[in-house]
């Protein structure tokens, strides 16, 4: 099970010019800033990717304006993990961390590829599959499949935040859940 300690969480490109193309962009945009702003809350070590800026903008002013002191990566590959300056800030981090939490998108392409990556690297994956997105359906449902047999659990955003809380009784329990309180499907 996930716990602020031994969690990490990865955002991948969520970005300006990228987004509006893609089925529930902006849903899946929403999402993951729940999940950045539960991570500064709860410490949890967080950072977002962002491929080929250039080409797809920067990262979604909705994200980077809760990105406290939360590092952003450029990459050109597709995995994020495949970057040597990303996978040195990961192993950088405190004692504990075995579990990479990811978002993002596309999940066939830059959000599978990271998984599969850090599956192989011997991180347990939490891919969070309510705050993915893919311009077709079908490719976001082909990945599902596959993550799920290579061994990635497929989790929502209210599985990772209630995981990384434990109990009613933690002292950011009212903030954390209040960022899903109104949460609509």
């Amino acid at each position: 099970m996930l716990t602020a300690k031994n969690s990490g969480l990865i955002i991948i490109d969520v970005q300006e010019r990228l987004v509006p193309v893609l089925r529930n962009g902006t849903i899946m945009a929403d999402r993951c800033t729940v999940l950045l702003k539960a991570a500064n809350r709860l410490a949890v070590p967080a950072m977002i990717t962002e491929q080929y800026p250039e080409g797809l903008g920067s990262t979604l002013a909705s994200l980077s304006d809760v990105a406290e002191n939360i590092p952003v990566f450029t990459k050109n590959a597709f995995s994020a993990l495949a970057e040597a300056p990303i996978l040195d800030h990961i192993k950088n981090q405190p004692p504990g961390l075995s579990a990479l939490v990811i978002a993002g998108c596309e999940a066939h392409v830059c959000v599978q590829q990271t998984a599969m990556d850090a599956i192989d690297s011997g991180y347990s994956v939490c891919v969070v599959w309510d705050a993915t997105a893919s311009r077709f359906e079908k490719d976001r449902e082909l990945a599902r499949a596959r993550l799920q047999r290579h061994g990635a659990d497929i989790v929502s955003v209210e599985m990772v935040l209630f995981e990384w809380l434990r109990t009613s009784k933690h002292p950011d329990f009212r903030s954390v859940s209040s960022l899903i309180r109104d949460r609509t499907e």
